[in-house]
């Protein structure tokens, strides 16, 4: 078939407020909250029943996140202890986003007519 038919990525939850569904209920912001949480809270499972720890990808967290919003999201991952790797089109926006003294690296990625080692520069 070219694809996967069962599995955790065909996962199709669901969620209700109210009686409602949450799609109908929530802003884009408390979606992504949600659905952040819920990502944050398997990689917890994993971590307990498997010893493992997990590498967090997300794609531009400040977008429909105001920072109290991204400030509590960011202090959830520095009380985990995890590796994160966050994109976000506003840099600025992450800056402060972390707690005082949280190891935070930044590299930007620009557009080049050159391989691939021309598009990472530091800034």
């Amino acid at each position: 078939m070219g694809f996967t038919q069962q599995g955790p990525q065909r996962a199709d939850l669901r969620i209700r407020i109210n009686k409602q569904p949450a799609v109908e209920v929530l802003s884009r912001g408390q979606q992504k909250l949600v659905v952040s949480a819920l990502k944050l809270a398997q990689g917890r499972f994993l971590e307990r029943t498997a010893q493992r720890h997990c590498i967090y990808l997300i794609d531009d967290l400040p977008a429909e996140l105001d920072e109290q919003n991204r400030q509590q999201f960011c202090g959830l991952l520095e009380d985990m202890q995890c590796q994160a790797f966050i994109t976000s089109v506003e840099p600025s926006a992450l800056k402060n986003a972390w707690r005082t003294g949280t190891p935070v690296a930044m590299f930007h990625v620009k557009h080049a007519k050159e391989g691939f080692s021309d598009l990472l520069s530091d800034s």
